[in-house]
């Protein structure tokens, strides 16, 4: 699975990048300044620097500061490495992560033409990506409706038009996946191209999953993901990889916020190529954008924000925001199990939880009668679980000491208290499998960090 980012240069060499960017090897093992592959491009070994019109890919200018770097570590840092981070489609350590196809459209903080970016884009989308990473925007109010859009900047139009038809993983997805930033200016208007209503656009969380001070967001915005907020010297920003002397830093934006989204898309593409799963391409965008937990509730009371034409802190009424930061924060494994046709049941560690499961045998749980719940022991024992799970007047009861996920089986008669059959005039026996998802206590400062 190959995920393009449309940024300034991926710093290649990076030891958390390196075995995950992509490789075009007729350029790798060919000549020189020779056009070895025949795409058009010369040397264009693990993307290509389309601001400099050239194969070089720089990151190290007066003035560049690795944020395509740090976005790719988010996607495709090597997991299970000993290094800093973990990228969410990094694959295992064994060379089974998601390629980073680095197309290089800023230099020095510079962004080359619409047309340049357009061209960027296409050619993101020949050479195998299927997911396109954005982390940059329009100014909000350069444009505010699709149509002005389509009429002010077409050459991005029709670059992501093309990307979204043409780019495909042959068996599993039919096209593209295009994902853009909100931006940053903190306004109710997220910018285009982002806003554009085939495109997936990201808003940003702080790590108490209150909007982020600085997210644009409102209609046109379709889901949220963590973006770090660095107010009061804190480090609560999004940690990946860097350019600088370290090699890894903490950034903050709507920006961090979009390649979480890419790489759960990433990350469900391997699960699909996996499974052997097949969607078009609108059918993959609902699953992920409906793999979402509700952000709106925790959007209550006031948070401080800096203003900077006051140079003071304001209290930031954060009702604003409900309704208009998308349809939720995304969740990785959630993509994955919806894919599985596996509903997630949510509990807390440490609290005995009662659960109704009417939503999903089709009928009042009152009205079934549940014949069974059955668990493997080691599953049990991974959760915390000591009692077996049972129903107590229709509800599903557990208790676990412990965090993390299995598996559970329910069994259900529909039509009776008894199965029918031979003297007995009874029901049907159902059986349905789900996921258990167990949540820790978690920090006051946000459980994604």
């Amino acid at each position: 699975v190959i995920v393009a980012v449309i940024d300034d240069a991926v710093m290649y060499t990076h030891e958390d990048l390196a075995e995950n960017m992509w490789v075009n090897s007729a350029e790798a093992n060919g000549i020189s300044g020779v056009d070895d592959d025949s795409n058009g491009y010369i040397d264009d070994i693990h993307g290509y620097n389309f601001y400099e019109g050239t194969g070089n890919l720089t990151w190290n200018k007066v003035g560049d500061i690795g944020h395509g770097t740090h976005v790719a570590g988010t996607i495709a840092a090597v997991n299970n490495n000993g290094k800093c981070v973990s990228g969410i489609a990094g694959g295992t350590g064994n060379g089974d992560g998601c390629k980073i196809l680095s197309c290089q459209v800023f230099s020095e903080q510079n962004m080359a033409s619409a047309s340049v970016v357009a061209e960027a884009i296409k050619y993101a989308a020949d050479n195998g990506a299927v997911i396109a990473n954005n982390s940059w925007a329009l100014p909000a109010n350069a444009v505010l409706s699709d149509n002005r859009y389509e009429e002010v900047y077409p050459s991005y139009k029709q670059a992501i038009d093309y990307f979204e038809s043409n780019a495909s993983l042959e068996g599993t997805i039919d096209g593209g996946i295009v994902v853009f930033a909100a931006g940053n200016e903190g306004i109710s208007t997220p910018a285009y191209p982002g806003a554009y209503y085939t495109t997936i656009c990201v808003t940003a969380m702080a790590s108490d999953y209150t909007a982020a001070t600085y997210t644009n967001y409102g209609y046109g915005a379709n889901i949220c993901a963590p973006g770090g907020e660095l107010l009061y010297g804190t480090i609560f920003g999004v940690s990946s990889t860097s350019i600088g002397e370290w090699g890894y830093e903490y950034m903050q934006g709507t920006s961090m916020a979009t390649p979480h989204v890419a790489g759960v898309a990433a990350l469900g593409l391997s699960y699909a190529l996996q499974k052997g799963y097949s969607f078009t391409s609108e059918e993959f965008k609902e699953l992920l954008l409906t793999s979402v937990h509700d952000i709106d509730r925790y959007q209550t009371g006031t948070k401080q924000s800096f203003d900077y034409t006051s140079g003071q802190y304001v209290d930031l009424p954060l009702s604003s925001y409900q309704g208009k930061l998308g349809g939720g924060y995304i969740d990785a494994h959630l993509l994955l199990m919806q894919m599985d046709d596996t509903p997630c049941l949510y509990f807390q560690a440490g609290e005995y939880a009662l659960l109704s499961l009417d939503q999903y045998f089709g009928g009042g749980a009152t009205s079934l009668t549940y014949v069974g719940v059955t668990m493997e022991s080691s599953d049990m024992s991974k959760l915390g679980i000591t009692e077996q799970p049972s129903f107590e007047n229709g509800y599903l009861k557990i208790f676990c000491n412990k965090g993390g996920r299995a598996r559970i089986s329910v069994k259900a008669i529909v039509g009776g208290e008894s199965l029918g059959g031979g003297a007995n005039k009874g029901g049907m026996e159902i059986e349905r499998e789900f996921e258990i998802v167990v949540r820790r206590n978690v920090a006051q400062n946000g459980g994604w960090l």
